[in-house]
């Protein structure tokens, strides 16, 4: 019976304690509308998929003022936006770690 009760007030002192603790509100960006015409290429700077929790899936673009637009994702010209970037991202991840175009071999 005292181990029993131990335990009890340990549970209850520990619910206590978790239900205590500060929480930390991490804000999550959902689309509500989305943009109706196609963004230009050249005025995206990068891009952002919003979070699983939200009503409708979005695509997120930041432009190079720093404005961010939702978009859907089903469009063709949101689509290519994105493997515009991606494709981007991965020439000047490429150049900045010097994987540039192999050398040409040595004669032998």
């Amino acid at each position: 019976p005292e181990v029993a009760l131990s335990t009890l007030l340990l549970t209850v002192a520990l619910c206590s304690l978790a239900s205590s603790a500060p929480r930390v509100h991490v804000p999550v960006t959902c689309c509500t509308n989305y943009l109706h015409r196609p963004l230009p290429q050249k005025l995206v700077k990068s891009y952002f998929q919003n979070r699983s929790q939200c009503p409708k899936p979005g695509i997120i673009f930041t432009t190079v003022k720093g404005l961010r637009v939702c978009a859907n994702p089903r469009k063709s010209w949101v689509q290519k936006r994105v493997k515009e970037l991606n494709q981007s991202r991965e020439e000047g991840s490429q150049m900045r770690s010097g994987n540039k175009d192999p050398p040409p071999p040595l004669p032998t």
